[in-house]
């Protein structure tokens, strides 16, 4: 099975945002600037409150709490989408718009561009990602092959190479970064 495609800025930003919402330290930093300030937001509040012996500053810092809980992340949403947009403008683009072939062989993967050639043992491969619009395969290490659905011209045959190797598929066709 041959593929031929080229990436675009935007599959580069599906796999690095992918890869963000699988990290766990990603999710436990996301979860506490989520839940944490508005906690604080509210014991201050509640200091406030026992202290001067009125609500109004319970009134304040609970409101100020709750905003931040509700905004927060839609904001962070925004602004890892921003950094990791960043990041590929500054590090991928010699990779942009540039046209590449993947050959699956029965013993390895062929992969090739205007520069380079390489041959990977099927072996080397840990797990494939069904993604809503792309496949990622992983590979032992971390290098990453982005491959976007509209090249794969028979997905019935893309996913049976893989289970004749006993390659397991995650299927993730729900993923969306939140």
């Amino acid at each position: 099975m041959q593929i031929t495609y080229s990436l675009q800025n935007e599959d580069f930003l599906v796999h690095q945002l992918y890869i963000a919402s699988q990290s766990e330290r990603v999710k436990k930093k996301r979860t506490q600037s989520t839940f944490i300030p508005p906690v604080v937001y509210i014991l201050i509040g509640m200091y406030l409150a026992y202290r001067y012996q009125t609500f109004v500053p319970l009134a304040l810092f609970g409101g100020l709490g709750i905003l931040w809980y509700l905004l927060y992340p839609k904001y962070e949403k925004m602004r890892y989408r921003k950094h990791y947009w960043n990041f590929i403008k500054d590090n991928f683009q010699e990779k942009v718009n540039v046209a590449g072939t993947i050959i699956f062989e029965s013993e390895h993967v062929k992969m090739f561009d205007h520069a380079t050639e390489s041959k990977t043992s099927i072996s080397e491969i840990k797990y494939a990602v069904n993604l809503p619009n792309h496949y990622l395969i992983r590979f032992k290490g971390s290098q990453v092959l982005i491959i976007p659905k509209k090249e794969v011209k028979s997905e019935t045959e893309f996913f049976q190479y893989f289970t004749s190797k006993n390659i397991e598929i995650k299927d993730e066709l729900n993923w969306e970064w939140k």
